[in-house]
């Protein structure tokens, strides 16, 4: 399997689970596999070294937890069994189910690597000096981000206190 069907499981194989659970059928550890299966995908689309075995280490998951939907909705009956069997021989003919979901890797350099902090999406309500003014008022450090985005950061009660008044600013009370 190539590293596109691979992907076009994924999205089939979530939808499955997503139906499964719709339908009262207990698969929550299955998402945590789909979402290993999910940032496995991704790294192979960013690292071409190891590509195929990250692809084939992606399908294995995928397929052990097709195994575990099909087996938890056992109680569904053939129906459920049935069209999402036709669907998945349609996706390994390479019949197309959807756009793959690429998550971009989020770092941010100005994030403090201990301590509390919470980065905030400054609005217009929200502007930088009343940022700096919160921050003072509860004792908390702060610093611009880029992108409009500002960094607060001290310790747990104090950000939490800041963000009950910073909250209004984007409720918009």
């Amino acid at each position: 399997m190539d590293s596109s069907t691979a992907e076009q499981m994924w999205l089939l194989t979530s939808r499955m689970a997503a139906e499964a659970k719709e339908q009262g059928m207990d698969v929550s550890q299955i998402f945590a596999l789909l979402r290993n299966a999910k940032s496995i995908l991704n790294e192979a689309r960013l690292d071409k070294h190891v590509h195929r075995e990250l692809v084939t280490r992606a399908e294995n998951l995928i397929n052990e937890v097709q195994r575990d939907i099909f087996i938890a909705a056992a109680p569904l009956g053939k129906g459920f069994e049935e069209k999402w069997e036709a669907l998945v021989k349609k996706a390994l003919m390479g019949e197309r189910i959807g756009e793959f979901p690429f998550s971009e890797v989020r770092y941010y350099p100005s994030i403090p690597k201990e301590g509390g902090w919470v980065r905030l999406a400054l609005k217009d309500k929200l502007s930088m000096a009343k940022v700096k003014e919160l921050a003072r008022a509860h004792s908390l450090g702060y610093k611009a981000d880029e992108k409009g985005h500002a960094v607060l950061t001290g310790d747990r009660d104090s950000l939490r206190k800041a963000l009950r008044v910073i909250s209004k600013y984007y409720s918009g009370a």
